[in-house]
């Protein structure tokens, strides 16, 4: 589950990840109290659904909010259940068509690397290109972690709220800091006001808590400097100490290999081994099929076709 944002605190949205159980979970356990309201939607019926823009007018301000997240397993298909997937082509008229008949157009993207507060240089341009397309301000989540706030072309960009609620004992402590956003938008002077909210939840108890003090200005300058990093491509470094890190899981993953082979040489410290029981030729075409356009999409396709059979 993550983090909600408010808007002048007349609409607030909640960010959630497989989160219609979560929800009743909750519900259940007492934690919160869980409704449906009627603009307010879980999960839709179809990709024709899922896709469609949602507009609220506020005091005579109409907003717009395009929402969408990454291709994993939960996105709708034309008669499948299920979330607004990534596509950029597509995704952009969406933002474009916004722009054209509302004051203001929050973009929403599920999607980033889980527990690295930094972005992919992938991400960073893709999320820039909403502001050019004509988003007002960019919000991301899913890694479970924080990640930085910029301003790119006086559109801000929040890479990563982190949770809102995830009591988790697998998380590492780092899920157990997030924050909110609260976007004020002047319509006279056409500007655009951010202030984040920092907040630690989980940690002990099954409770939200704002952050006081010294930790909230640790979190705050947190914050601001990753976005300055990302600002300025220092965030490279920090994004490719992340890939290392994720080195011999994915290669593991990749030559389908047993997950038994991994753990043993990762248990025994041997991890540095396992590229000698690859096949380069077999990576080198796995590596073009994912790389291909061509191949990637009859990819897709070969494999959707497998997995329905």
């Amino acid at each position: 589950m993550h983090t909600w944002l408010n808007i002048n605190k007349n609409i607030k949205f909640i960010f959630l990840n497989a989160c219609f159980a979560q929800g009743k979970n909750l519900a259940r356990n007492k934690i919160c109290k869980f409704e449906l309201k009627p603009n307010y939607k879980i999960i839709t019926d179809n990709l024709e659904h899922a896709s469609k823009t949602f507009y609220k007018e506020i005091e005579g301000v109409k907003l717009a909010v395009v929402n969408f997240a990454e291709n994993e397993f939960a996105s709708a298909e034309q008669d499948k259940a299920g979330a607004h997937p990534m596509n950029v082509v597509q995704n952009s008229r969406k933002i474009m068509e916004a722009k054209k008949q509302a004051d203001f157009v929050l973009v929403i993207i599920h999607g980033g690397h889980e527990h690295c507060h930094y972005p992919s240089p992938r991400m960073v341009e893709q999320y820039r290109f909403c502001a050019d397309m004509g988003a007002d301000a960019v919000i991301c989540h899913h890694t479970h972690c924080i990640g930085g706030l910029e301003e790119y072309n006086g559109v801000p960009i929040a890479y990563s709220l982190g949770n809102l609620f995830c009591c988790s004992s697998r998380q590492p402590l780092t899920s157990k800091v997030g924050y909110a956003v609260r976007l004020t938008f002047q319509p006279a002077s056409k500007k655009l006001e951010i202030n984040v909210i920092p907040y630690l939840q989980c940690k002990g108890d099954e409770e939200v808590c704002l952050l006081r003090g010294s930790k909230l200005k640790e979190v705050s300058e947190m914050i601001y400097r990753i976005g300055r990093e990302v600002s300025d491509g220092r965030y490279i470094i920090e994004w490719k100490k992340h890939v290392d890190k994720k080195y011999f899981y994915c290669l593991n993953d990749i030559s389908a290999s047993p997950k038994l082979f991994y753990r043993t040489l990762n248990r025994l410290k041997l991890l540095k081994f396992l590229p000698i029981f690859l096949s380069r030729n077999k990576m080198l075409i796995r590596k073009n099929l994912c790389s291909c356009e061509t191949h990637r999409e009859s990819l897709i396709e070969i494999l959707h076709k497998y997995l329905s059979d």
